[in-house]
């Protein structure tokens, strides 16, 4: 599942700490990290919770492999977020079935704390983890990112969208594809992607096929200057941009060559999603940023924004655009291009491959 792709690389980062930060030394002290993004424009919630470990003798890579080492035993730990405007308390439960991207921590058992609840964005909302056997406890509070408008493709016009893959400026140049969308309130920084949709048979071309899809994420870490409905709507315009050609590229990639594979593209099979995230986790981000360059001279602190713990509880709010469809020239190029005519496209409009 994609949206945990994302969780080793934070929670490596999390613990890659200089080792000047611990003293081997001193007493005990449990940690507990969490990484957790609430959104309002989903109907379940997820939150990822590890704890620290430290040992004389192992290194923390092989430590990290094993799930004893960095999850809390079943039970062991009460998760809940309280809404702030009325106090009403949603508690999140224990998951060990969703399937976890390979990466440095323990893939089996994959320990996830769920809330099947939808969010309003209009609030702020409390997280609460308490052990219940030591009695540690870790709280933290967000604001939640709202909904926001998408102008360019728009999410408001009915009519069908057409984006041309291959189009080039009068110098010969590729022209580049302008996605456009306004801030949210309490939104600071975000991504955009485009997913290309397909169909596809193995052997004889019956019945629908198998529809799948590939996403090229051309847009990371744009950042607004708005900020908060207490300072401001939002509503800044911004503007991503990706390069068509780069998108077949990236389908050329991904896509594996197989005579015996038959492939169509859907009839609009461009989907656009965006996603806006809260002030806290931009922080995080360039905290991370800041760790992992080359020319730092010290240590720094660990980016958190939890009372009692390590992490981050902070918010976002995705959205989406979907059935754009590709013009006369894309499909053709989609059948006979460079990038992709191996991958035995099929198309509904003539086309000579030479």
């Amino acid at each position: 599942m994609k949206k945990y792709a994302i969780l080793a690389a934070l929670f490596s980062l999390l613990f890659s700490a200089c080792s000047t930060d611990f003293d081997i030394s001193a007493d005990y002290e449990e940690t507990i990290v969490v990484y957790g993004l609430m959104d309002a424009s989903k109907d379940t919630q997820y939150i990822r919770i590890s704890r620290g470990y430290i040992s004389d003798d192992r290194s923390a890579l092989e430590i990290a492999l094993e799930p004893d080492s960095i999850y809390y035993l079943a039970n062991q730990l009460e998760v809940s977020i309280e809404r702030i405007s009325d106090g009403a308390v949603f508690n999140f439960v224990e998951d060990r079935t969703l399937p976890k991207d390979t990466g440095l921590f323990a893939t089996a058992p994959h320990l996830i704390y769920v809330l099947p609840e939808q969010l309003d964005f209009k609030e702020e909302y409390r997280l609460k983890v308490e052990n219940t056997v030591t009695g540690k406890l870790v709280t933290a509070t967000t604001n939640m990112v709202d909904s926001f408008r998408l102008t360019q493709p728009s999410d408001v016009l009915a009519f069908p969208f057409t984006t041309s893959l291959v189009s080039k400026l009068p110098n010969g140049n590729p022209q580049q594809i302008e996605v456009a969308f306004s801030s949210p309130p309490d939104g600071k920084v975000y991504d955009v992607a485009v997913r290309f949709y397909y169909r596809q048979w193995e052997g004889a071309v019956t019945g629908g096929g198998d529809t799948m899809f590939v996403e090229y994420l051309f847009q990371r870490n744009l950042v607004s200057n708005t900020l908060g409905a207490n300072n401001n709507p939002g509503n800044q315009p911004l503007i991503a941009r990706y390069n068509g050609q780069d998108l077949l590229a990236f389908i050329g990639s991904e896509l594996s060559v197989n005579p015996s594979i038959t492939r169509e593209p859907l009839e609009l099979p461009l989907e656009y999603i965006y996603y806006a995230g809260a002030q806290d986790f931009y922080d995080m981000l360039r905290s991370a940023q800041g760790e992992s360059g080359i020319t730092a001279l010290e240590a720094r602190p660990i980016y958190t924004n939890l009372e009692g713990g390590y992490g981050v509880f902070s918010s976002r709010y995705s959205k989406s655009r979907p059935e754009v469809g590709i013009s006369t020239p894309s499909k053709d190029s989609l059948a006979c291009g460079q990038f992709t005519r191996a991958l035995n496209f099929q198309v509904d409009v003539p086309v000579s491959c030479n």
